[in-house]
């Protein structure tokens, strides 16, 4: 199945109180990984050993109005420094799948926000865009069977 960013979403909170913040026409995450370079004595090559991991996103999309506290609660943790537990939605519907079925499907992890945008015109719906520095890792993750479960990297539950 391809995934639209028609259905996109961002929600903002824990996992038993999630709230929409944005309809995400685009959002990307990029994930690095950092290498520490060891010269071995003798050898005329260098040896390389993974070591940290990192990621930042952002979203794009039109702002949800059903909740205007969560905005403003958004703006107070990227002034104030708060870390926020972001769930980056790629699709809500029934799919289904082995091991269950799949209500929902996105990405999710916890970060400081960078940077927040809104704009609007009098022709056009209100607009925003966020900016997150990843912490910790970011996981695939489904709900499954009603639960939310991490996934792997095919879209199958991890049991």
């Amino acid at each position: 199945m391809i995934y639209t960013g028609a259905t996109a979403k961002l929600k903002y909170g824990n996992q038993a109180n999630k709230t929409e913040v944005a309809y995400i026409s685009n959002f990307s995450f990029e994930t690095k990984r950092e290498y520490i370079e060891v010269a071995i004595l003798g050898a005329k090559t260098k040896e390389v050993i993974p070591n940290f991991f990192s990621w930042t996103g952002s979203a794009e999309g039109a702002i949800g109005y059903e909740e205007r506290a969560t905005q403003l609660s958004l703006y107070d943790s990227m002034l104030n420094g708060k870390k926020v537990e972001f769930w980056f939605y790629i699709f809500e519907g029934i799919v289904e799948a082995e091991g269950g079925i799949t209500k929902g499907q996105g990405y999710h992890g916890f970060g400081y926000i960078e940077s927040m945008n809104m704009d609007t015109s009098a022709e056009d719906k209100t607009g925003i865009s966020i900016s997150v520095k990843g912490i910790g890792d970011l996981t695939l993750f489904g709900e499954v069977n009603g639960a939310i479960v991490e996934l792997d990297n095919l879209g199958n539950p991890i049991l």
